[in-house]
């Protein structure tokens, strides 16, 4: 709802002849917020008045009553649609997807950032990008310890993952068989040795990397072979 008070003040301004009416009104409702609906109405009842309907600058206050709210511009973000080459592995829970599309976000400004610094050769700012990019990258890993411990992607060696969006929902994918396979020259396969969470700013995670990141933060990876045995 529109601040009463502030649309009192913008008519008087328009018309300071108003001046007197209108501080009535603005006087009571700051006496009695409670009443707010009250006054608006005594408000509009007062510009609908008779005299009021010629008033040169009608369709200027009426403006300011019937001003629409600016338009809240949706967030982009840089995930790819599901394709027929996917294969869902998993819905990412909504606490996670939402620091997920948090950190696609801010790696998009970041990457606005360092192109900014490029171009204008701003050193400081060049710096600061750098630093957000790498707590950026802390944060990352983090989540994607959680995702695979969520979905039970440990035992998944030699698999490329990428984040998606199905819809409304982010999802985890691999490529199919034969998509993530395709034949080379000499019969020879294709494969990717490389786990990952992919679109900008979504950092790139190899199964050594991850491991070798959750024994700093004091954690013990998985032990899938041990799990294989079992």
């Amino acid at each position: 709802m529109k601040n009463l008070g502030r649309a009192i003040d913008r008519i008087i301004k328009i018309d300071p002849n108003l001046e007197e009416k209108l501080t009535s009104i603005k006087s009571r409702w700051k006496k009695y917020p409670s009443r707010t609906m009250n006054y608006w109405k005594e408000l509009i009842d007062f510009l609908n008045s008779d005299p009021l309907r010629a008033h040169p600058k009608r369709q200027e206050i009426k403006a300011v009553i019937n001003t629409k709210p600016k338009a809240v511009r949706p967030h982009l973000y840089s995930f790819d649609p599901v394709t027929p080459g996917d294969t869902i592995l998993g819905v990412i829970p909504e606490n996670l997807a939402d620091h997920i599309r948090k950190y696609d976000r801010q790696a998009i400004e970041i990457a606005k950032m360092t192109v900014e610094a490029s171009m204008t050769k701003n050193t400081a700012m060049f710096i600061e990008a750098h630093k957000l990019e790498t707590l950026l990258d802390f944060k990352v890993k983090k989540t994607w310890i959680e995702l695979k411990d969520t979905l039970k992607l440990w035992d998944k060696i030699n698999v490329s993952f990428s984040i998606k969006k199905n819809g409304s929902v982010l999802v985890i994918t691999s490529p199919n068989q034969t998509a993530a396979m395709p034949f080379m020259g000499g019969g020879n396969q294709l494969q990717s040795n490389n786990p990952f969470i992919s679109g900008p700013g979504i950092v790139k995670m190899d199964e050594s990397t991850l491991r070798q990141f959750m024994r700093f933060l004091g954690m013990e990876p998985p032990d899938t072979k041990k799990d294989d045995d079992q």
